[in-house]
């Protein structure tokens, strides 16, 4: 067995490498991947390794989902200590909250992260071609598929964090939900070219729905 991945700030343990690798080698022919991993097993960096790997480190994009704002700020900090700024490329976050990104900021001596408030701020960003990685809760995701609506091209991976927690009837479910199927099937018109989605469960990889 080759030895684990090994980024800026941490070392994988070996079943979240097996899992990175499952998935990359799902996402190389499937554009929408589920992992289901235990409470504690490390999701959020092994989502992060997903990212550095499939995601170009000087144009690519990645777009992180989450279903609370404490999550956005948990979820950068997590993603700085473990890959370092350099991999993230600009970071913002998509939020009315105007404090979400301070405990990120903190952690950073380069150039801050910074919050966009609406669509046409994100689509402009977008058309920069830049390595961006951008997060958001689920009730802000109208926001996002505003700014596709509006022309701004496919991210290159989105995460949505918690799957289990999208589903339900809820303004920001409906969202999410719509999110997920805006692009129809077409997965390379956008909003995502590929998809990987955390939740619970006992095993590692499987392929969605």
């Amino acid at each position: 067995m080759t030895n684990p991945r090994t980024y800026a700030g941490l070392t994988l343990w070996p079943e979240q490498d097996e899992a990175v690798t499952k998935a990359c080698k799902m996402l190389a022919h499937d554009p929408r991947v589920v992992t289901l991993m235990p409470c504690g097993s490390g999701k959020t960096v092994t989502g992060g390794a997903i990212a550095q790997e499939l995601v170009d480190p000087h144009t690519g994009s990645v777009l992180i989902t989450v279903p609370t704002l404490q999550l956005v700020a948990q979820t950068l900090t997590q993603w700085l200590w473990a890959f370092g700024p350099d991999a993230l490329g600009e970071v913002v976050a998509l939020c009315s909250d105007p404090h979400v990104l301070d405990q990120y900021n903190r952690g950073t001596s380069g150039i801050q992260a910074r919050i966009l408030s609406d669509a046409r701020e994100l689509a402009a960003l977008k058309a920069t071609g830049r390595r961006i990685t951008a997060v958001c809760t689920y009730q802000s995701l109208h926001e996002v598929i505003a700014a596709h609506r509006a022309g701004a091209d496919a991210w290159g991976l989105v995460i949505i964090d918690e799957l289990h927690r999208a589903d339900g009837n809820t303004r920001s479910s409906r969202s999410a939900c719509l999110m997920r199927h805006d692009a129809g099937h077409d997965s390379s018109a956008g909003p995502g070219k590929r998809w990987c989605s955390r939740s619970l469960g006992d095993q590692h990889v499987s392929k969605a729905a």
